[in-house]
């Protein structure tokens, strides 16, 4: 499909369709937003938030927008670069296909026709629709052409896949092509770049694994600076051998709730609205803990925030406990994981770390020094003596 677009320039509009004696300085043209819309099609990473209405397809055009503003900031000069960067900024994953079998009804005419049916609608609909019978006789008639082959449909539940942002993990080297040295007990800060949608907390963990695979224990990342979305946190490796390091982030919503519920329960803004919904938050939180002590912290938190004999505020600060801030801290409620590449760490021996290999003189090693004669030089035999110290 061959797109008709105009070029945009400097904020200068140049229209298509020039004569042939006109003459254009030569500039560095931008896709238009409809290229870009196309590219990004191509991904079908709206498809199923048109199914509920003209109220999405805001989405839709922010998706084109986001992409075309993309391309003008970063200089992409082309609308196949402008779909990519969108789609790695914007957290869209391309759909999966898959085959299902095809309904025996005809297909839906496309072009103007019925409204479309809530897929329950339909089922319901076809459970009650009677067997369809041998076909009544007709009239002769020319022959049909053959049907168009239908597409497979989209799995519209994989279309769009939001995360959080992971970039600039570090240290690295060679943008992870070569591997970051250490020795045993060494302690390095591993940093990252993360920020969530909106104004969603995140929260993060260095993730440290060993050559044999043991993970170590995971060590939470904390911001590094307010503000600057630069997180980091110490690691230590314990055994020599060719290790790995990732950052795993979630987004975090005990955090997001907790930030809201400590502005509008004061002010009396939706308060029991609030609690409840700290309390759902607080539930799905002691799923993920070991029974015991931990767990009944958290749905004793839950109990105390449904409370109606307290107040509202009495009720929220017997939520924020700090015990259930450590209960939490070890055990996050986690949303939209994702981890980042996994980047090389050598660790090599404890020598490593003051000696290298041009300290070491073959004619110094193995030399012989007497008082009253000429010092003799070592060799590379004598000196290869020394090489197990």
């Amino acid at each position: 499909m061959k797109i008709q677009q105009d070029a945009v320039h400097a904020g200068v509009h140049y229209e298509s369709g020039l004569g042939e004696n006109e003459k254009v300085t030569s500039v560095m043209l931008l896709p238009a937003k409809a290229e870009v819309a196309w590219h990004l099609g191509q991904y079908r990473a709206w498809e199923r938030l048109l199914l509920s209405g003209p109220a999405d397809r805001g989405v839709r055009k922010h998706f084109e927008d986001s992409g075309y503003t993309l391309c003008v900031l970063m200089g992409e000069r082309t609308a196949r670069l402008a779909a990519d960067t969108a789609e790695r900024y914007l957290g869209l994953r391309q759909v999966r296909r898959r085959r299902v079998v095809s309904s025996p009804w005809p297909p839906v005419t496309r072009g103007r026709g019925p409204c479309p049916v809530r897929p329950s609608a339909a089922k319901e609909r076809s459970m009650t629709r009677p067997p369809r019978t041998s076909p009544a006789p007709s009239m002769p008639s020319a022959p049909a052409a053959s049907p168009a082959p239908e597409e497979a449909p989209v799995s519209v539940e994989t279309s769009v896949s939001f995360t959080v942002p992971i970039l600039d993990v570090g240290p690295a080297v060679d943008r992870g092509r070569r591997p970051v040295k250490a020795v045993p007990g060494e302690t390095f800060q591993v940093t990252a770049t993360l920020f969530g949608e909106g104004d969603m907390p995140v929260g993060a963990e260095a993730v440290l694994t060993g050559p044999d695979g043991r993970s170590l224990p995971c060590v939470p990342l904390h911001e590094l600076a307010p503000g600057t979305d630069r997180w980091g946190a110490d690691v230590t490796p314990d055994a020599e051998g060719r290790w790995t390091y990732a950052v795993e982030a979630w987004a975090d919503p005990v955090a997001g709730w907790r930030r809201s519920a400590e502005i509008k329960v004061p002010a009396g803004i939706d308060a029991d609205v609030m609690l409840e919904e700290g309390a759902l938050l607080y539930e799905r939180a002691a799923d993920g803990v070991p029974h015991g002590g931990e767990r009944r912290t958290l749905l004793d938190a839950a109990e105390a925030l449904r409370d109606e004999l307290r107040s509202p505020a009495a009720r929220l600060e017997a939520a924020l406990t700090p015990r259930v801030d450590e209960v939490l801290s070890r055990h996050p409620l986690r949303e939209r994981v994702t981890r980042s590449h996994a980047l090389p760490l050598l660790v090599e021996r404890r020598r490593a770390l003051f000696g290298s290999w041009y300290e070491f003189f073959p004619r110094s090693e193995g030399a012989v020094v007497r008082e009253g004669e000429p010092a003799v030089s070592g060799t590379f035999r004598t000196a290869a003596e020394r090489l197990p110290a």
